[in-house]
């Protein structure tokens, strides 16, 4: 990981200077069991999901997605990525903030909730761990000594780490207990035991597995989101006609490798819930009976443009117990992580917790920018992001290739 926590310091100084604050210190953003919970924490990760709606620019709410605290943002990623795709873009003359929502609230509202949620359940892990006698040993503790080491090395001096720690609001010890918190937040969902039993029942009830053909707008065959729709209505019209469905999917799809080979294979694309973290396709995929598809397509708009058409295929029994990909370490993975996220929702119902509202509210929502930041860490960025460390809120996908649903 090269310098990667440094990228978001800087894209968080330059949003604070641009909305031109003055960070005042408060206490809390709320309490767990009469425990603080800072609000330097809170203003820390809201930070990390801004960039992700786009403050940094606003034509591309996705861009910098990965780019981050490779702990924070991981911890975060599944219920961000979805508020993302299900937020789209700000409308006329307003920011992404004031954008209302399908369950009445705006954007913000619904991001800070987020946020509020994620930094208190951190406390609870954090508590409950002290209450258990769970601690780090000395490689966990490394990664977060080598998180804050890159970004001190990135800055060039202890004294510009400050700073910018000042700027955004959170303190040494603050930024390093919600590391902590994550890593055992992280460490309790890996030492939950699954057995084999749970964990084919876990794959049968959570996953499914699709086939789909991607019509992307990619400046050549397919030049506009206006031909892309007109090509998808000419599949589904061959596919209402009679059209074999892996046929038209081989002469259409956009989701090919570089030797023009379809993505997925034979099986296509095994996952669950909250893996691509495209609400739209999963939702779709989701509302089919095997055998079915999409009778109209499914819109996409981030990473690239275009429509898919998707099909919901048997889930393959013999794909688990084959362990084709290593499935099974996956699933077991996963249904872990599943089962520590309903234990620690039933510790955070079981602790009192008291909101500060106002507090919440007060917090300034970053300025948004047409200005794309320049970042020589963006590559080895967005890998480590992939790669990095997670906590119970990251998702385990069993996809036999890399899909384009994003």
């Amino acid at each position: 990981m090269k310098k990667v926590l440094t990228t978001i310091m800087c894209l968080l100084l330059t949003i604070s200077m641009l909305a031109g604050c003055t960070v005042v210190y408060v206490a809390d953003v709320g309490t767990v069991n009469g425990e603080k919970v800072p609000i330097g924490q809170f203003k820390y990760v809201l930070g990390l999901a801004e960039i992700a709606f786009g403050v940094a620019d606003k034509e591309s709410a996705g861009t910098y997605v990965g780019m981050y605290d490779s702990i924070t943002y991981k911890y975060i990623n599944k219920d961000l990525t979805k508020l993302v795709s299900e937020a789209g873009k700000a409308e006329t003359g307003k920011t992404i903030w004031e954008k209302k929502l399908k369950d009445g609230k705006t954007v913000e509202e619904d991001l800070k909730d987020l946020i509020y949620n994620k930094v208190v359940e951190l406390k609870v892990v954090s508590l409950k761990a002290k209450e258990k006698g769970i601690t780090l040993d000395a490689t966990e503790k490394e990664t977060i000594t080598s998180a804050k080491s890159n970004i001190i090395d990135s800055l060039g001096s202890k004294t510009k780490f400050n700073e910018g720690l000042k700027d955004i609001g959170i303190t040494e010890t603050e930024l390093g207990d919600l590391w902590t918190s994550i890593s055992l937040a992280d460490k309790l969902a890996k030492a939950k035991s699954v057995t084999d039993e749970e964990a084919k029942k876990y794959y049968t009830d959570n996953y499914m597995r699709v086939k789909h053909i991607l019509l992307m707008v990619d400046g050549k065959k397919i030049a506009d989101m206006k031909t892309a729709k007109e090509k998808a209505a000419e599949v589904l019209s061959k596919l209402n006609a009679g059209g074999d469905f892996e046929k038209l999917m081989a002469e259409y799809t956009g989701d090919v490798n570089a030797q023009g080979q379809v993505n997925g294979g034979a099986e296509g694309y095994v996952f669950k819930s909250g893996d691509f973290g495209n609400p739209a396709f999963e939702n779709a995929a989701a509302a089919l009976k095997v055998g079915e598809y999409t009778k109209e397509p499914v819109e996409v708009s981030s990473s690239y443009q275009g429509y898919h058409i998707i099909k919901r295929y048997e889930l393959s029994q013999s794909y688990y117990d084959q362990n084709t990909n290593g499935i099974k370490e996956i699933i077991k993975s996963a249904a872990g992580e599943a089962a520590f996220a309903s234990e620690l929702a039933g510790w955070v119902k079981e602790d009192k917790i008291v909101k500060n509202e106002g507090k919440i509210k007060g917090v300034k929502m970053a300025v948004e920018s047409t200005k794309t930041p320049k970042s020589k860490s963006s590559s080895t960025a967005s890998k480590s992001a992939a790669t990095g460390s997670t906590g119970s809120a990251s998702s385990t996908s069993a996809k036999s290739s890399t899909a384009k649903t994003k």
